[in-house]
């Protein structure tokens, strides 16, 4: 029925006694300037997945014309759809005492928006402007960045490292020996590691290479 009601511009409707959900039919208005639903006993959630739903990409997308919305004190829970952005003249939100949760999308408009439009949404996250707890990272996510920067970065080094360390050791105990054979040892030591990192079809650990585990004759 609100649907119908295409003048329709600033509808009040707060303290009401109003239950159940929104009706989605107050979202086909798209002239709609001033929206005020505040302390009803409304209830259901602003889903996540609203780019899904789309009557309510319709709602939210079509409401060019909003510059005021008021949901406070009610019982809407969920995340704030990121939808919003799509609401260009929004100029006041208060979304104050109710169940929203998760990360408050700082997009335009939501930008502007002050913190009182959130107070008493202890489970809402976002920039400390609004005075909300701050947004964890994906722990996860962040493991596995970690596990990537060391296997380019620091795995290759300690290999370079384990390299370097052995031929100064061969160096060391070949110093008896001339130049020509110090040097095929050395370039038979590089052969057989680069065998093993890219010829070899079965994957070896050889991160415990030192000069005990290489076998030698008995002139060194």
């Amino acid at each position: 029925m609100l649907g119908s009601l295409t003048y329709l511009r600033t509808p009040h409707l707060g303290s009401n006694n109003l239950t159940s959900s929104i009706s989605l039919s107050l979202w086909n208005v798209e002239c709609i300037l001033y929206i005020d639903l505040s302390s009803n006993s409304l209830s259901g959630f602003l889903p996540s997945n609203i780019e899904k739903l789309k009557v309510l990409v319709d709602c939210f997308g079509s409401l060019t014309s909003l510059e005021f919305l008021d949901i406070s004190n009610n019982n809407l829970f969920g995340k704030i759809p990121k939808s919003f952005k799509g609401l260009s003249r929004l100029k006041q939100l208060n979304a104050a005492h109710s169940k929203l949760e998760e990360e408050i999308p700082i997009e335009r408009p939501l930008r502007n928006i002050l913190a009182q439009s959130f107070i008493w949404n202890y489970t809402l996250c976002g920039p400390p402007r609004l005075q909300v707890p701050s947004c964890k990272e994906d722990n996860s996510r962040g493991s596995k960045k970690d596990t990537l920067l060391i296997l380019k970065y620091i795995f290759p080094l300690i290999m370079s490292i384990a390299l370097i360390t052995i031929l100064i050791l061969f160096c060391i105990r070949c110093r008896n020996r001339n130049i020509s054979d110090m040097l095929n040892i050395m370039i038979d030591v590089a052969l057989i590691l680069e065998y093993v990192h890219h010829d070899h079809s079965t994957l070896m650990v050889h991160c415990d290479l030192k000069p005990d585990n290489i076998l030698i004759d008995e002139n060194m």
